[in-house]
């Protein structure tokens, strides 16, 4: 099942990543530090969004992409480190796809 759903998500993920008109509030705690919130200069306003707010989500939407692309890809199982260093950062996409799964509208 997980692979097959993974067949309708991706297109719809790359959908809504070319498509998209807004982007929720991510949490610094899922992106790297160049893009959170700390690292933007500062708002002129409270009710401004930071100049990595788009970033983040950007980057959250590429992890999730990715970690899709890689479920239906082959591993190579030739080097274990490679696969290994994958096997992680696509539980992270879909760590991330959970978590944001409500933010997937536009």
């Amino acid at each position: 099942m997980d692979t097959t759903l993974a067949h309708i998500i991706l297109p719809m993920l790359k959908q809504l990543h070319a498509d998209k008109h807004g982007a929720p509030n991510v949490d610094d705690e899922d992106v790297p530090e160049e893009i959170k919130s700390t690292s933007a200069p500062p708002k002129e306003s409270v009710w401004d969004v930071d100049a990595h707010h788009f970033k983040r989500w950007d980057w959250v939407m590429n992890e999730m992409i990715w970690a899709f692309e890689y479920k239906l890809k082959d591993p190579d199982l030739d080097d274990m480190d490679v696969w290994s260093a994958n096997a992680v950062r696509a539980k992270n996409g879909f760590k991330l796809f959970g978590k944001y799964y409500e933010a997937l509208w536009d």
